[in-house]
């Protein structure tokens, strides 16, 4: 019997894991410097946090939640994001409490769950890392937060992307939206899709982000939410949009951006990829001002963002792939057993350095070796063999230069240090 991983997954291998792990350190490195500091929330959650939070005529809760119950009987769900796991960690823990006079900022990094149709840059189990900014309705927050995602693509040497904006208001004004959208789509209900039907009694605005074709073409003509917005609402959007202009942030107001997720309010963005087909959007985000309240806790204004990072992946440069490549710096070769002890105790001194110190555990001759040392991408090799041994010396070849020269062994660690450093 062969076993095989489950569709929608996926092992990451070591020839792919440096690309991550440097994408991760670059988010690390960018959260935190904006003043985020990491939540790590458990990957299982009960079920009703996010039937709450997403609401139940969202997608993720009708299709896509993976669902079990546990030994007590109770419902379990395998976190689809990260949002509502923030939400309910910070109201469990009594840290909102820390939003009074200033904002709460936090972010994560790690795996989340949706029973969805695997594709290029689709997963069922996919990596998202986000921020959440928590205790603050200004303007200038929702722009922050804009910016540190724009900064974040900018280091990572990302072009092409383009930002869309919209606000889709509040629970004062976005009932009224609510309303001409159903006077609207009510002319077309037999043209509508099946789960256009479905949301139609559940959210009338997932209609707006219906990817099926002939739903996309009623959409076009359908009342637009910044025509419906508040004063307050209307306000804070131009003071988004104003405050993004001076600092130069081009974007596109785009009306049918309402996000996937039912707690939105208000702000509501995207951050687009010209390379990843309908299904584009490498980050998302926006306001959710009511979920905290509508989770128990106080009044609480909120806004931030996740980002795809399994398709940010696939969109980096070839330049950035290459210079994240991972290669052992020092193969040590021991040619006969007696040398083996001393080459153990060689690759112990240079890591204890920091050297990346390999060793070959199969004697292949020097032939071998080099051709070894070469497809690792080895940068200087060690050959012990017994003429070495018995004048207490070490073979240090030179992978870039082909050069080789005969190193006391008491002086190699400090050769092979200085050299790396020139090649650095």
């Amino acid at each position: 019997m062969q076993f095989q991983k489950i569709r929608g997954v996926r092992d990451l291998r070591p020839s792919e894991t440096p690309i991550w792990q440097y994408v991760e350190s670059v988010c690390r490195s960018q959260f935190e410097a904006f003043g985020y500091g990491e939540l790590r929330t458990p990957l299982i959650e009960p079920v009703h946090l996010f039937t709450r939070s997403l609401g139940e005529g969202s997608d993720v809760v009708r299709k896509e939640m993976y669902v079990f119950k546990d030994k007590g009987d109770r419902e379990i769900a395998l976190r689809p994001e990260g949002t509502a796991p923030v939400v309910r960690s910070i109201l469990e823990d009594g840290s909102i409490q820390n939003t009074k006079g200033g904002v709460l900022k936090l972010y994560y990094i790690g795996r989340m769950y949706r029973y969805d149709r695997p594709q290029e840059g689709r997963y069922r189990e996919f990596y998202q890392a986000g921020v959440e900014a928590i205790g603050s309705l200004n303007p200038i927050l929702d722009v922050e937060v804009i910016l540190l995602a724009v900064d974040l693509f900018s280091r990572l040497e990302l072009e092409g992307l383009s930002v869309s904006l919209n606000s889709i208001g509040c629970k004062i004004c976005r009932p009224g939206f609510q309303k001409a959208l159903k006077d609207y789509f009510e002319k077309f209900s037999d043209q509508l899709c099946t789960d256009c039907g479905d949301r139609w009694e559940k959210n009338i605005l997932r209609i707006l982000d219906c990817k099926n074709e002939s739903c996309k073409k009623i959409v076009i003509d359908a009342p637009k939410s910044t025509d419906h917005l508040c004063k307050e609402c209307g306000d804070h959007f131009l003071q988004v949009q104003s405050l993004l202009k001076k600092r130069r942030v081009a974007f596109q107001l785009d009306p049918l951006l309402v996000r996937g997720l039912d707690y939105y309010t208000r702000t509501a963005f995207e951050i687009i990829s010209g390379t990843l087909g309908t299904q584009n959007a490498v980050c998302g985000g926006g306001r959710y001002d009511n979920l905290i309240e509508e989770f128990g806790g106080p009044d609480t204004p909120a806004v931030g963002f996740a980002i795809g990072l399994d398709r940010l992946v696939s969109i980096l440069p070839i330049e950035v792939r290459e210079k994240t490549k991972q290669s052992i710096d020092v193969l040590v070769f021991p040619l006969g057993k007696d040398a083996q002890d001393v080459a153990l105790s060689l690759c112990l001194s240079l890591r204890a350095k920091g050297i990346r110190t390999d060793m070959g555990f199969e004697d292949r001759g020097l032939k071998g070796s080099l051709k070894t040392a070469s497809n690792m991408g080895a940068k200087v090799v060690l050959i012990l063999g017994e003429d070495e041994l018995k004048k207490d010396v070490v073979q240090l070849r030179d992978m870039e230069m082909g050069e080789q020269s005969e190193v006391r062994l008491a002086e190699v660690v400090s050769r092979v240090e200085s050299m790396l450093e020139r090649k650095s």
